[in-house]
Parts: C-alpha cells; sequence; structure tokens
C-alpha cells in the first residue's frame, strides 16, 4: 500500500534504512484542495485529473481511498444535487455508482489497520486516510520474492531447506526453556509494471 499511496517504498527494520523510488513523475502527485467544503467542486477536480491522464494517452479506471474521503463526496452539494435531480439521495452506493457511470472510475475504500509487534495498543493505518491513489485497469504491479539470510545461509551446506509459498520456514530447539521454535521468513518486493500509470492525490483540508 505504500507504493500505490506514495510511489515509493521506505524501508526500515532489521537494522535496514532504505529507500526505493520507482520514478513516478512528480506531476503524477498534486493535491486536492477543499474537498472537506461542501460547496467546492469535487467534480471539477475529477474532470481536470481526467483531462490531464487523456493528454497522457491514459484512462483513469480505478482508485483507492479511505472512507472519510468518500465522506466528503456524501456532502458534497453539487453531487448531492445532481442525484436529487434524478430523485436518489446520496449514500455511497449511489455516489459512487454516479461516479463510476459519470467518469468512469471504480471507486473502492482500504481503512485496514495494523499494530506494531512489541509496542501499545495504537493502530496505524495501511493506507493513508488523506489519499486518493487513481490508476488504470491494467495490472498495476507483481511481487518480487529473492532468497532470505536464512535461504543463502544453508546453500552448499546439506542442509535441507523448507520452503512453502516462497517462505523459509526453519525450527530449533533450546534446552532451557524446553522449547522448540518455528520461524517464516520471506523476502519481497513490490515490483510496478507502469508506475506512471498511478496519479497520487493528497486531499489537503482548509488550514493543513
Amino acid at each position: 500500500m505504500q507504493v500505490l499511496s506514495t510511489g515509493e517504498l521506505t524501508i526500515s527494520e532489521n537494522n535496514i534504512n532504505a529507500k526505493i523510488e520507482y520514478g513516478l513523475k512528480d506531476s503524477h502527485k498534486f493535491d486536492l484542495t477543499d474537498w472537506a467544503d461542501p460547496t467546492h467542486s469535487i467534480i471539477t477536480d475529477l474532470n481536470t485529473l481526467i483531462t490531464n491522464a487523456s493528454t497522457e494517452g491514459r484512462t483513469i479506471k480505478r482508485a483507492v481511498t479511505s472512507t472519510k474521503v468518500i465522506g466528503y463526496m456524501l456532502k458534497n452539494e453539487e453531487i448531492v444535487d445532481v442525484l436529487a435531480s434524478i430523485r436518489q439521495i446520496a449514500t455511497k452506493n449511489t455516489v459512487l455508482g454516479y461516479i463510476r457511470d459519470q467518469f468512469g472510475i471504480d471507486f473502492v475504500t482500504n481503512d485496514a489497520v495494523y499494530k506494531i509487534e512489541g509496542g501499545d495498543d495504537t493502530t496505524h493505518r495501511f493506507f493513508p486516510e488523506n489519499v486518493i491513489s487513481f490508476m488504470d485497469d491494467a495490472e498495476f504491479g507483481k511481487g518480487l520474492f529473492a532468497p532470505t539470510p536464512e535461504e543463502v545461509a544453508v546453500v552448499g551446506t546439506g542442509n535441507k531447506a523448507d520452503i512453502n509459498q516462497f517462505v523459509y520456514l526453519s525450527a530449533w530447539t533450546t534446552p532451557d526453556p524446553v522449547t522448540t521454535w518455528t520461524k517464516g521468513s520471506a523476502v519481497y518486493l513490490p515490483l510496478p509494471l507502469d508506475i506512471n500509470s498511478l496519479y497520487i492525490g493528497t486531499v489537503v483540508e482548509s488550514g493543513d
């Protein structure tokens, strides 16, 4: 989700600090201002995005965002009025249906969270709450797996490596406490097929 929401990948764990830049054009990152203002024209912003993408020969078909951003659409007066003119009220289904019919963009939300092992109960989002990632309908990317340090260490030693779906499994015992430990490890890197099929909008509220 980090690549999808930033166009970059930051690694900061296991004594590794690295940043991978995939080469997303600066023009593909932009601010979407005043979406929290019900009088702001979200429709104009979407039309501008579609026009800019079309000049590059691209067609926006998909978008990932948060429930919070969808909430701005639900309260937007221009969108509410359009729906009212066809005798519909603004719900998530009707608003996203209108966006799909009018602009050809399918919106989905990602509000999943995680906790850091060994930390407190603070939750963190996989996908930022104030971002919309727009894409075409082509496959965005693949995953590149590489040998783990554990796998490399046993190569040529005669020891058997147990690898299941690109995950290296290892087991060992300790005498005190008497325990059998099992660990799974993998090295995985997201690999966008065409990073510039991605357009990232940051929803900026007034005063930010």
